[in-house]
């Protein structure tokens, strides 16, 4: 949403440049470039700003080394699997279907590239805490 209303005042930034631009009578090059130029430096800052926002809101795997060798992340994604450690379904027996899984060994996600078998490691609520 941020990003969006960002890109929006851009947008509308960007036109009344370019209006600005046109109704010059006498512009000089170096006026002319420099105006144009910041329309071009508008669009780079709503692309840097979309790098950082989505490099702060991606999930980082949690790494416990006791459990597994691959990073964890976390999921609230409804599924019959059952826990890799204590080897019961989850859900109300497990405290809910909160669970952690590991992606590379997951071989439902990437085209069954996963080297698991089944659902692959499954961490649930309970055997995490």
């Amino acid at each position: 949403v941020v990003v969006g209303l960002f890109f929006f005042f851009i947008t509308v930034d960007a036109v009344f440049t370019g209006v600005q631009i046109v109704n010059y009578r006498v512009l000089e090059l170096m006026t002319a470039i420099a105006l144009s130029s910041t329309v071009l430096f508008m669009y780079f800052e709503c692309i840097i700003l979309r790098r950082f926002v989505d490099g702060m809101v991606t999930l980082k795997g949690e790494l416990i080394p006791g459990v597994h060798e691959h990073p964890l992340y976390f999921s609230t994604q409804s599924k019959l699997a059952f826990c890799s450690i204590c080897r019961e379904k989850l859900g109300p027996k497990t405290q809910g279907y909160e669970h952690w899984a590991c992606k590379t060994c997951n071989v439902d996600s990437g085209g069954n590239k996963g080297s698991g078998k089944g659902s692959g490691f499954i961490l649930c609520y309970l055997c995490y805490q």
